[in-house]
């Protein structure tokens, strides 16, 4: 490791060989691939953003200069965000018109007031800069929330993976101190509530809520799992309403509160916006920060900045459209280093000693349809100290053995457990038809593919008729249902990216991106490929997830499925064909020959198959099985203290236990 200067930087990384940049450029490709999961990381055109080689380095003289500028416009954001939602001086002063108020930027008077007595209404700004010759100048900022500052900590986690072995900066500033520092100011209190709150997975920042929220140790909630009651807001959970201190906001003004505003948003916590006036809830940033950010409000800030501070803007507001922009960079694109126009966007946070700039960032450029960023370092003049993610002094914790479960999520993992299985079971029947179909030779039993195609029809596997009411075959992948169940597994999964591991997401958002083959001869292959993944899947959330509420309502989802689909096809079968080779299939479905096969070591019989399939506790394929799987998972459930007698789903669930066993 060694103190390095920017043009060291630049020289070192600028003399690797094209085969050396394209290897660590694919290896860092990978690493955000596998981060990323489903969304991020995705340009405006759909590409996938790449990660460049070379940092943009700031020194330590135009570092502080970017602190001490940025640290006034933040405390002007303030002081503007207080007087809009305040006394309105700027507006009776004509400084701010009434026009620019209400129509341009949008006022909506039901955050008027909405924060109590002293409180700040800013946590983290984000800025967008540009450089006019040898200025710096402000292009947008995020008021509302700070988009980028999870791709930021990316960017340095994977470069630092890929590209640290080129160079090893004693002096470069660890952007792992801000982070501890800023979680620590959300625990200011003893032992708070602190979750990150996202519009779901329909927002394309989806990504970085869920990043920060793995990477914060936090919950993620979706508006829908909160609820105000007495002016308090709660955590919906199936151990009833958990209290919620302050919420990490990824939410826009627009869908805070269903209450506020004219016309009032689709969604939102009703009643939340009164809580944060009341100071019952924190949350960064403030309802109504977005204003701030207006191209109109924009435009007024250095008459703002006058009036309210006496102060002039350091770093000026650029002018409108982006003009002027002489910030160019080299970026690789594969085969030589191309010089690119960029924007810096770099973010501070306000801590209990003043806002500070995030020692990091992100250097971006977009063109030609390819968007491409830059990690961005900032270099002291002399080495610094290692900084421990761990505060000092910390608390020991209390043990626990299970978190709180969101009810929206114990129904998202419930529906991932039934489209699984579901998946897992139409494959198997519709690849046991092809096989009697096109595989099975001249001594095939001739009806086997109809009793097949029956099942198909009446197990809701594939559609007799499509939506024009014309007959399908059922080779016709446009009438399988398969097709609709593995996007509903990719979208439910997206739903709860923070709760299963990064190696289960990526095999679950394989099944929605893979289309149905349309030559058979790629049926087989495609068969093969599923039932590999669905096994993976099986795997990883039966050796790796912790038996927890979710774990339970991921399994009881796949339990009353089996059970449904396996009472479904054994009626088919035995109310129409009962000969050896049709139990045979039957068994092969269920995976059940070999089993058979050592018990019995005779031809299928309809009665001890029966028993096999239907009453066998031994048997993970057969109805009993699942029954007891369920009977067990749904003792384990969270129950209100004091309840003397049993739930609804407990004598449900034992009475058909009791039929099963009689």
């Amino acid at each position: 490791m060694a103190v390095l200067h920017k043009n060291l930087v630049r020289e070192t990384f600028l003399g690797l060989s094209a085969e050396e940049l394209n290897e660590t450029q694919q290896q860092a490709r990978s690493y955000l691939d596998a981060f990323n999961l489903f969304r991020g990381w995705k340009s405006a055109s759909g590409d996938m953003v790449t990660l460049d080689p070379l940092p943009f380095v700031l020194e330590h003289q135009e570092m502080e200069f970017l602190q001490t500028g940025l640290a006034q416009w933040a405390r002007i954001l303030t002081a503007l965000y207080h007087d809009l939602w305040g006394p309105q001086t700027l507006v009776q002063n004509g400084i701010v018109s009434v026009t620019d108020l209400w129509r341009d930027a949008g006022f909506e008077p039901g955050y008027a007031g909405g924060l109590p007595e002293g409180a700040d209404p800013l946590t983290v700004v984000g800025f967008t800069l540009q450089r006019n010759g040898d200025r710096w100048q402000v292009v947008k900022v995020d008021t509302e929330r700070p988009s980028g500052l999870g791709y930021s900590l990316e960017d340095r986690i994977v470069h630092s993976r890929c590209f640290f072995s080129t160079l090893r900066p004693e002096n470069l500033l660890r952007m792992a101190p801000f982070f501890v520092k800023l979680k620590e100011l959300w625990y200011r209190r003893e032992s708070p509530t602190v979750m990150v709150w996202t519009e779901g997975p329909e927002d394309r920042d989806y990504f970085e809520p869920v990043y920060l929220a793995r990477y914060f140790g936090f919950p993620l909630v979706e508006s829908r799992d909160l609820t105000v009651r007495s002016g308090k807001v709660y955590l919906k959970t199936l151990g009833g309403l958990q209290p919620v201190d302050l919420l990490m906001r990824w939410v826009s003004d627009s869908a805070i509160d269903p209450l506020v505003g004219n016309p009032p948003p689709a969604s939102g916590v009703a009643g939340l916006a009164q809580a944060v006036r009341d100071g019952r809830l924190g949350v960064s940033n403030a309802p109504g920060a977005g204003l701030l950010a207006r191209p109109v409000m924009m435009e007024r800030l250095a008459a703002c900045a006058t009036a309210l501070t006496g102060e002039s803007l350091t770093i000026p507001v650029a002018a409108p459209g982006g003009g002027g922009n002489t910030l160019q960079e080299p970026y690789w694109s594969g085969t030589d280093w191309q010089e690119r126009p960029a924007l810096l966007r770099v973010f501070l946070a306000r801590f209990t000693d003043g806002w500070q700039m995030m020692p990091g960032g992100i250097l971006e450029s977009t063109a030609d349809g390819r968007t491409a960023r830059k990690d961005v370092w900032m270099l002291e003049p002399t080495a610094v100290p290692q900084v421990s993610l761990l505060p000092e002094g910390e608390k020991p914790s209390f043990i626990v053995r299970a978190g709180e479960l969101p009810s929206r999520v114990a129904d998202d993992l419930f529906w991932l457990g039934r489209y699984t299985e579901r998946a897992w079971f139409d494959a198997r029947v519709l690849e046991t038809w092809w096989q009697a179909t096109y595989q099975a030779g001249i001594e095939a039993h001739l009806p086997m593919p109809e009793l097949l195609t029956e099942v198909l029809r009446e197990t809701g596997a594939a559609k007799a008729q499509d939506e024009n009411g014309d007959d399908l075959e059922p080779w016709d992948p446009r009438g399988w249902r398969l097709a609709t169940t593995l996007s509903e597994v990719e979208r439910i999964s997206s739903h709860v990216l923070d709760r299963l591991s990064a190696e289960t997401h990526r095999i679950l958002g394989s099944f929605g991106s893979r289309s149905m083959p349309e030559a058979r001869s790629l049926i087989p292959r495609f068969f093969e490929d599923l039932n590999l993944r669905l096994a993976a899947l099986n795997g990883l959330t039966n050796e790796n997830m912790t038996r927890s509420a979710g774990w339970r309502f991921l399994d009881m989802g796949r339990r009353f499925e089996r059970a449904g689909l396996g009472l479904a096809t054994v009626t088919a079968f035995f109310s129409r064909d009962t000969t050896d080779q049709a139990l045979t299939v039957l068994l092969e479905l269920f995976d059940s020959s070999l089993t058979y096969r050592s018990r019995y070591r005779l031809t299928p019989q309809p009665a001890p198959v029966l028993d096999l399939l239907l009453l066998d506790e031994t048997n993970p394929r057969s109805f009993a099985f699942q029954v007891e799987q369920l009977s067990a998972h749904i003792d384990e459930l969270p129950r209100p203290l004091g309840r003397a007698h049993r739930s609804v789903e407990e004598r449900l669930i034992l009475e058909l236990s009791t039929a099963v066993r009689l």
